[in-house]
């Protein structure tokens, strides 16, 4: 999505300041809680850049096709978003409450128009915005055509957001030029002498003065200098490595953190979702139950040399569906890979790109550990991608790999405390279709007695 510079400039410093609110609210600072969105809130204040700046050029621009294709494109993407959620729910939770909800989301993206969204618009300053400005002194530009504008400016916004945490996701900054370096540089702590793994990966080393923090957001606490860091794992995940941890089935974990806000506090404060299910690992009689990857078939592209024996000295194949996504694995003696190769795969600056998790194992008294897991994103040029879709040994060189998180010198075992199964927590929290994997999951378990 291609935006004028004004438009830029103007959602960089609204980011910029959705930012400085969330350090208040996490920091203790609940001022800013339960209002409208930044831009509505913008609308009602009766803003001068707003609404004496920004709308003025907009309804120039607004008069392009250019802009307009974006405005949808941009809505499309979000409701799109929320149809791929709504049906991972459908997944786990057959049943009419969310068959209606993809049925009307569907609806809505065949009728998508500026005209529907222009009524949307109306509806909202009819039914809530009027009834805001009838409450306060209402000036002359907080008109229901502004407010049309603003709520156009919104789904931009929404959008400029979606792709500054894409670009921040997939091109993070490098050693010293990210801001953890910089942040731990103002402490007298250059991470490059002392954490091996920023040295190397990127990584923030989880010792004796971390804490991972599982819930919204998902944090490490530095309870040496009072900082929490953001990181993009699922919860479900991290309650699992923190359990581990504190057992010692972990000995060395890491993890890609994001530093664009650093909260100063010990407090830690949490965001709560109504109708938000609890996120749950995998439980064993789930996994023996579970019955999604029933249509699933599967190709061996690289047999065992002794079959019956395991673990073998090389096994490759995929599993893959009617829509052709495929769950690709690679197991040898030490071994394995796990790669979710899409029909319809994530793009970023022309790069295709994919999700990998490696694992490093043994075999102790019959039982399956494991002493290694890292997850990466892969990243594949056009042509490489289309020989990866039918060649496993092909690699993606695009761009440089990123490691979100990397666990070493362990001895974890596959069913944890209270019947979890750690492997497929994490493949069901990190791929789109886990499911598919299931299959070679039951094949190595079959193998091993892992109890």
């Amino acid at each position: 999505m291609t935006l004028p510079p004004y438009l830029v400039e103007f959602f960089r410093s609204l980011n910029a300041e959705e930012n400085i609110s969330l350090k208040k609210t996490f920091e203790g600072d609940f001022s800013d809680v339960g209002k409208f969105t930044i831009l509505a809130e913008k609308y009602l204040e009766n803003n001068e850049t707003l609404l004496g700046e920004i709308i003025p050029e907009f309804i120039t621009t607004l008069e392009t096709e250019e802009i307009k294709a974006s405005i949808l494109e941009a809505q499309k993407e979000k409701i799109t978003t929320r149809l791929d959620c709504l049906y991972k729910d459908l997944e786990n939770t057959p049943g009419s409450f969310y068959e209606i909800q993809i049925q009307n989301d569907e609806n809505r993206i065949l009728e998508l128009s500026m005209s529907l969204l222009k009524e949307e618009a109306h509806s909202i300053f009819d039914e809530v915005v009027s009834s805001v400005l009838q409450a306060n002194k209402k000036s002359s530009n907080q008109t229901k055509a502004n407010y049309v504008c603003t709520y156009y400016l919104a789904i931009l916004y929404k959008k400029f957001k979606s792709d500054v945490i894409k670009a921040e996701k997939y091109s993070p900054a490098q050693k010293t030029e990210s801001k953890l370096f910089r942040y731990y540089k103002s402490l007298d702590v250059d991470l490059k002498e002392t954490d091996r793994q920023f040295a190397k990966y990127d990584l923030l080393s989880i010792s004796s003065s971390e804490q991972i923090i599982s819930g919204l957001p998902n944090r490490i606490f530095d309870n040496k200098n009072n900082s929490q860091f953001l990181i993009d794992i699922p919860e479900a995940i991290l309650d699992i490595f923190a359990f581990l941890l504190k057992s010692e089935a972990i000995k060395n974990i890491s993890f890609l953190v994001e530093c664009e806000v650093v909260f100063q506090t010990s407090m830690q404060y949490f965001i709560l979702l109504g109708n938000e299910k609890p996120k749950c690992p995998v439980f064993l009689v789930d996994f023996l139950n579970d019955v999604r990857d029933g249509q699933a078939i599967r190709e061996v592209v690289k047999k065992a040399d002794t079959p019956n024996i395991f673990p073998p000295h090389v096994l490759a194949g995929r599993f893959y569906d009617t829509n052709n996504d495929s769950a690709w694995y690679f197991i040898d003696s030490r071994n394995i890979y796990f790669e979710e190769i899409s029909s319809d795969p994530e793009v970023f600056d022309d790069c295709v790109v994919t999700q990998l998790i490696h694992i490093e194992y043994f075999i102790r008294s019959d039982q399956m550990l494991l002493a290694h897991i890292d997850h990466e994103y892969i990243f594949y040029s056009y042509d490489e991608f289309d020989k990866r879709l039918k060649d496993f040994s092909q690699k993606g060189s695009a761009r440089k790999r990123i490691k979100t998180f990397k666990i070493d010198n362990s001895e974890i075992p596959i069913i944890a405390e209270g019947d979890v199964l750690v492997l497929n927590t994490i493949l069901e929290y990190l791929f789109k279709k886990p499911y598919l994997f299931n299959g070679f999951v039951r094949e190595i378990t079959k193998k091993l007695t892992i109890r």
